[in-house]
């Protein structure tokens, strides 16, 4: 499965996570009284849970970026170096 995510990253991670994006902004944005509520929990929730799901497409998506592992290894030398540098300072 891994290895045929990172074949079709395009069609499986890349277009449902641009549409996905879409459609929570558009779903976000406009006012709920006008359309029908088809859960009846709170609407933290609800925003928690969609923004969770952008989350997981987003993360998805970065993972299989070959790019996105010196990226990481960047970030995590620098949040070291600045941790450091204010503990012992």
């Amino acid at each position: 499965m891994y290895n045929y995510l990172k074949e079709n990253r395009f069609k499986y991670l890349l277009v449902p996570l641009i549409l996905y994006w879409i459609a929570l902004f558009i779903g976000t944005t406009l006012p709920s009284q006008k359309y029908v509520q088809f859960f009846d929990i709170s609407d933290k929730i609800k925003h928690f849970s969609a923004y969770l799901g952008l989350a997981v497409l987003l993360g998805l998506n970065l993972h299989f970026q070959e790019k996105w592992k010196s990226f990481c290894t960047e970030l995590f030398k620098l949040y070291f170096y600045y941790l450091y540098r204010i503990r012992f300072n």
